[in-house]
């Protein structure tokens, strides 16, 4: 699953990538208040600390001078995120209650349990509605957003990306399932819920 997202506040504990937009000549990213410049068009880093990142992109380009004859071929940009370390208190844990959007009339809940304390016994309970485990399937997650992929039978080898609205109320999650173990077919799914 090739997905990615824009957004501005996110778990620590977690692996971060930056992906510059365009092809360009060169890439010259600083990230934070670390000196290392680093030089590739997408990458990542992980991060256990809380704070503001901000984050600075200078890219290099041949100079477009048909458009604009003072094109000098550089640009920069300027971002910044927040990274909150998580707790027991994290917007996406929870029970949500709701339905696949194929199948409106057959209610089931699905449970996100935090992996604190001592982390255990979080993660991704009740999808797809026909897993029964008691084993959760493990999520990596941001602030609002989360991917599950269960490399384990326990779950049908779940795999898909959660949302939570801007009101942390309603989740979306945009998932897969294997219908045959053996073959690998598999099924996607689109389930909304609202926090209970």
């Amino acid at each position: 699953m090739d997905q990615g997202f824009e957004f501005d506040t996110i778990s620590t504990y977690n692996d971060i990538w930056f992906r510059a937009l365009h092809q360009c000549d060169s890439y010259e990213w600083q990230i934070g208040t670390d000196s290392k410049v680093f030089t590739k068009k997408e990458f990542s880093l992980y991060f256990d600390v809380g704070g503001d990142i901000p984050v600075r992109l200078i890219t290099t380009r041949k100079p477009d001078k048909t458009c604009d004859p003072n094109d000098d071929g550089r640009d920069t940009f300027y971002r910044k995120f927040v990274l909150r370390i998580p707790s027991e208190y994290h917007p996406l844990y929870g029970i949500y209650k709701g339905h696949n959007t194929d199948t409106p009339a057959q209610e089931y809940s699905i449970t996100i349990k935090s992996p604190f304390p001592e982390w255990a016994e979080g993660g991704l309970y009740g999808l797809p509605n026909a897993c029964t485990s008691t084993v959760a399937s493990p999520i990596r997650h941001g602030y609002k957003y989360f991917i599950v992929t269960d490399q384990n039978i326990n779950c049908l080898e779940v795999k898909g990306v959660g949302r939570l609205s801007n009101d942390n109320k309603t989740i979306s999650v945009d998932f897969s399932y294997a219908t045959n173990l053996s073959t690998k077919e598999r099924v996607s799914k689109k389930f909304i819920g609202v926090k209970q």
